[in-house]
């Protein structure tokens, strides 16, 4: 596998080169006015470098700003560190004030400068997470899975379905491991990506970066110092992943009215990454809402998303997006499940899959692994009451058997007695005697 690199080159013009002058940000010279005032305004003063430094552009550019506030009286210098290269500190005016207290009504953003919308729209189509999948070998895949016991059979499903980087359904009874594959595949999308902190479009701010979902890499916030924009953060792929907690409302841009800022949508935040919906079916939002809801951006890669002054702009939908659930895919609408080209199933494991998990449990977690205790619990907990193996009971029995040695202050053992107990914890008894 590739080790972590820019998946995106940095040439002498597009969006990631750095900027030389203001007409190069790209943005209206109103919106970086105002930026200015309110960067002077929090502070009361400041040098020209962390003025520069805080809204993420190149010294000479930030001067050139502070110096059209100068010929409009919106600024002063207050004075300078007589150095070989003299530095500059500024000061807002009475005048300056009473603008910047018009630009936080307007909003409240105060930040790096905001990256044009079509830069936006170039940088996630270069740095695509078709990318990254695309190189994922079935050698990668068993490494990542490597403490599960995975069948050959899903391993031969999955590995082509993570290199086309189209949706993925995971399904199958719980307890087998769904979540813990899908979070394995997280680490095969190796890359970074440049993400911007902020976009706009049209006046209207809309905030990307995001410290829970974007990780920087070495050098990431100090773009100061490299040849390239800094209004760009260099970050691994993102990794967006929800549960219940997933409302229609996070699959929109989010408005604030106090700040008057928007903030990115789920799958926006994921552009270049992984979206993984975990536990799907079990959302505050039906399945349905999330299938009407999804159906376009899933078949066409891209999403409209709607200002609150109406406006609907299109984002692209880059994300390869993993579904995990214990519903019966035959529920799930037709029309849906056709826009998920790779569907997955992760079955029980067999006897001798769950006897190679339970011993390497067992060697994680200190406890000597015995054939007779193994067969007895088989024999009593599973043939004589038809239950099902699932991948996850090795870990908890185990881990139940480990707690009761402690309690006891005993060596543990798999043992009758401790698995006897460690059942009669775990699995639920009927009321007339006998596990369910």
């Amino acid at each position: 596998m590739r080790g972590q690199s820019e998946s995106v080159s940095i040439t002498s013009s597009g969006p990631l080169s750095k900027p030389l002058a203001v007409d190069d940000l790209g943005v209206s010279k109103g919106l970086l006015v105002d930026l200015v005032l309110k960067v002077l305004y929090s502070e009361g003063e400041m040098d020209g470098p962390d003025i520069a430094d805080r809204m993420r552009v190149p010294l000479p550019v930030a001067v050139d700003l502070l110096d059209m506030l100068r010929k409009e009286k919106l600024c002063t210098v207050l004075g300078s560190d007589r150095g070989v290269v003299p530095i500059y500190r500024y000061g807002i005016t009475e005048a300056g004030i009473d603008r910047a207290r018009e630009a936080l009504a307007r909003n409240e953003y105060v930040g790096p400068v905001p990256v044009s919308l079509e830069s936006y729209l170039e940088i996630v189509k270069r740095q695509s997470v078709g990318m990254a999948c695309s190189v994922i070998k079935r050698e990668d895949l068993e490494r990542a899975l490597d403490e599960l016991v995975v069948s050959p059979s899903v391993i031969n499903q999955l590995g082509p379905a993570l290199n086309s980087g189209q949706p993925i359904l995971l399904y199958g009874a719980p307890g087998n491991g769904k979540t813990y594959v899908a979070q394995n595949i997280v680490n095969l999308v190796l890359g970074s990506i440049f993400v911007p902190y902020a976009c706009e479009v049209e006046g209207q701010l809309i905030k990307v970066f995001d410290t829970e979902y974007h990780q920087l890499v070495d050098g990431g916030v100090e773009g100061r110092d490299v040849d390239r924009d800094a209004r760009w953060a260099l970050c691994k792929r993102p990794v967006v992943m929800v549960g219940g907690e997933l409302t229609l409302m996070s699959l929109g841009l989010v408005f604030d009215p106090i700040s008057k800022c928007h903030e990115a949508s789920l799958q926006m935040k994921a552009n270049g990454g992984i979206f993984f919906i975990d536990d799907f079916g079990r959302q505050l939002l039906l399945p349905e809402e999330l299938l009407n809801r999804w159906i376009v951006p899933l078949e066409g890669q891209v999403d409209y998303l709607a200002l609150h002054t109406g406006k609907q702009i299109q984002i692209p939908f880059d994300a390869l997006v993993i579904f995990s659930t214990n519903l019966d895919p035959g529920t799930l609408d037709e029309a849906f499940l056709r826009r998920i080209p790779h569907k997955v199933m992760i079955p029980n494991p067999t006897l001798y899959e769950y006897y190679l998990l339970f011993e390497r449990v067992c060697a994680s977690k200190g406890v000597p692994f015995e054939k007779e205790g193994f067969s007895y619990l088989v024999d009593s907990y599973y043939r004589k009451v038809d239950r099902p193996l699932r991948a996850c009971h090795p870990r908890d029995l185990v881990e139940q058997i480990a707690t009761i040695a402690r309690y006891n202050e005993e060596e543990p053992a798999l043992s009758k007695e401790y698995i006897d107990q460690a059942c009669a914890n775990y699995f639920v008894q009927r009321p007339g005697g006998g596990f369910d």
